[in-house]
């Protein structure tokens, strides 16, 4: 398990190869921050098709393996509010990265509950979407649609039945690193919290982290560095 301390000594080592001394007044909660935009890069790279072999979130084992920490094991339960044709749900979590699925218990009057599966569409195919038969709102085959905007979920039902929960499962952010010595924006004392990510992730972070600050610093030996170790990794 890399330490949040392990990884500020990695970033200082990488950054300093052939005596360059990038980061001799480098203050901790630069390392901090960087790294922390650095995870949510990985993460982000490698839950998305964007990434150099066009793979997503569950394409393989290993992507499964990386990222499950992230996912949360019992479906977050989301209150709703009726309106026409449609419920909006409250906000989504505030540590939401990345959509996974969705489904609700929809009722209505011969029926007291049914999983319905909601599929996640564009808000500007809605009115299309809507008007279709084969994929608009059916309570018979358990169906329908949702969106996302204002981060709250959108779930269409034309008034065809009703929603009683809303179940949303979904890719968090990893929580940030800190590392203790320096007073934080807010007033208070940083402390040590480590990576919660698997070391091979943590690694991709820490090149990344080294690309960001060497960018920063305009070394770009260094950056070249780090984005060929992120693609050998990755």
């Amino acid at each position: 398990m890399i330490s949040s301390l392990d990884v500020a000594l990695k970033i200082r080592q990488r950054l300093n190869k052939i005596d360059t001394q990038d980061d001799e007044n480098l203050p901790i909660y630069v390392i901090v921050e960087a790294y922390n935009k650095a995870q949510l890069n990985i993460v982000n790279r490698l839950s998305n098709k964007n990434n150099i072999y066009k793979t997503g979130l569950e394409s393989s084992t290993k992507r499964v393996d990386d990222l499950q920490i992230l996912i949360n094991p019992e479906p977050k339960i989301l209150t709703s509010e009726k309106k026409e044709g449609y419920y909006l749900t409250e906000p989504i979590p505030k540590d939401y990265l990345r959509y996974i699925r969705t489904t609700c218990i929809g009722t209505n009057k011969k029926c007291s509950r049914k999983e319905i599966y909601i599929y996640l569409q564009e808000e500007s195919n809605l009115n299309t979407l809507l008007a279709n038969e084969l994929v608009n709102p059916s309570f018979e085959w358990a169906e329908t649609i949702g969106t996302i905007t204002g981060d709250q979920i959108k779930i269409f039902t034309q008034e065809k039945f009703d929603i009683n929960k809303v179940y949303l499962t979904y890719l968090r952010k990893p929580r940030a690193i800190d590392i203790a010595g320096y007073i934080k924006r807010d007033g208070s004392d940083s402390t040590n919290i480590d990576p919660e990510l698997p070391d091979d992730m943590v690694e991709m972070s820490i090149d990344e982290a080294c690309r960001i600050l060497s960018g920063d610093m305009q070394n770009q030996f260094s950056n070249q560095i780090a984005q060929q170790n992120l693609q050998n990794t990755e």
